[in-house]
């Protein structure tokens, strides 16, 4: 059985994540579903200092205090840069990193550095300033879910600094049914890099809100994927470190 850490999108919380978690509960894994400062049941927490090294904080800090080893580390959307950066900064507790429809820029760049050349940082940045007190952003897209909070702008603003080339095993999930929206190009530009690196590549039949649209099968993909982890070399922690 499994140790799995879920990631979850921006303008999100753990809370997204409790079908797909359940499932995987009931098949015998561990299951965790940190939320992130100011977002879902932290929400009152946000404030304008919130931003990407805080959340790669309150992830890392999950598998510190509750001591957890060989995990797997999965991150939807934006999520797949905190547990990116996770993976980077504890690797010997990671078994296996998942980049489920990842927003994944190189380290250095920005979640907004994605869209250059469009027009949606101005207009992120703009909704802040206008409606948000500078530091808070409404969801882009219609949200469907109540529960859906406004996301920190520093979150998008900070680059992700990775001091180190990947170092542990990674598996990409594209959700096939996402579209075309200029808002999701940057998705499907890290499908296809993570590809030619030759990242393993599995796709589920859904829209880009996989853990709400399809958790049951979102559950059952994220356990097949672990087989060929099982069968393979792992890595220790003396060896993670070189």
């Amino acid at each position: 059985m499994a140790t799995f850490v879920l990631c979850h999108d921006a303008w999100e919380g753990g809370w997204a994540w409790q079908e797909t978690g359940l499932a995987l509960q009931a098949a015998g894994h561990e299951v965790y579903r940190p939320t992130l400062t100011g977002l879902g049941e932290r929400r009152h927490l946000g404030q304008r200092s919130v931003d990407l090294a805080l959340h790669r904080q309150d992830v890392l800090q999950v598998l510190v205090y509750e001591d957890l080893q060989d995990v797997v580390l999965v991150g939807h959307g934006y999520g797949a840069m905190v547990a990116t950066g996770v993976a980077d900064d504890a690797p010997e507790r990671v078994r296996l990193l998942v980049l489920l429809d990842p927003y994944l820029p190189q380290s250095g760049q920005s979640f907004l550095d994605l869209f250059r050349g469009t027009l949606i940082p101005e207009q992120l940045v703009g909704e802040a300033r206008a409606y948000g007190e500078g530091w808070r952003i409404t969801p882009p897209l219609p949200p469907d879910d109540v529960r859906v909070a406004e996301q920190p702008l520093g979150t998008l603003m900070q680059p992700l600094l990775l001091r180190h080339p990947p170092r542990v095993p990674r598996l990409v999930v594209s959700c096939s049914e996402r579209g075309s929206t200029p808002f999701y190009r940057p998705i499907a530009d890290a499908v296809g890099s993570l590809a030619q690196e030759g990242v393993p590549l599995r796709e589920i039949a859904c829209g880009h809100r996989a853990p709400a649209e399809a958790p049951q099968e979102l559950a059952r993909l994220l356990e097949e994927m672990l087989a060929p982890i099982d069968d393979g070399p792992h890595l220790d922690a003396a060896e993670k470190e070189e």
